[in-house]
């Protein structure tokens, strides 16, 4: 979500706990405020620091505690596949004996 509240699907191609580069359909200006909504990550706030060729690259706003928090999820979702880890739920899923309720 750009700062005049204009939402645009994207997809990240890069990430670290400081910054995000992402492919979007429109790119605002560098300093721009930007929100990110990242599956996994959830609501990632920060500015617009360049454009890039079909997207822009954007850095973090968090404190350190949030950095180092988002560190600890990049690396689990990084090594999930390679390790064969277990989903990272604090409670147990299980599926419904009816399914086609909400």
């Amino acid at each position: 979500m750009l700062a005049d509240r204009r939402e645009f699907p994207c997809q990240v191609i890069n990430m670290s706990p400081g910054g995000i580069a992402m492919i979007a359909p429109v790119s605002g200006n560098v300093g721009d405020r930007v929100i990110a909504y990242v599956d996994h990550l959830g609501r990632l706030k920060g500015q617009i620091a360049r454009p890039l060729q079909n997207g822009f690259a954007m850095t973090i706003s968090a404190t350190p505690r949030k950095r180092d928090m988002l560190a600890a999820q990049l690396t689990w979702l990084a090594n999930r596949s390679i390790l064969n880890l277990p989903e990272d739920h604090r409670h147990g899923r299980f599926v419904p004996k009816i399914t086609v309720a909400r």
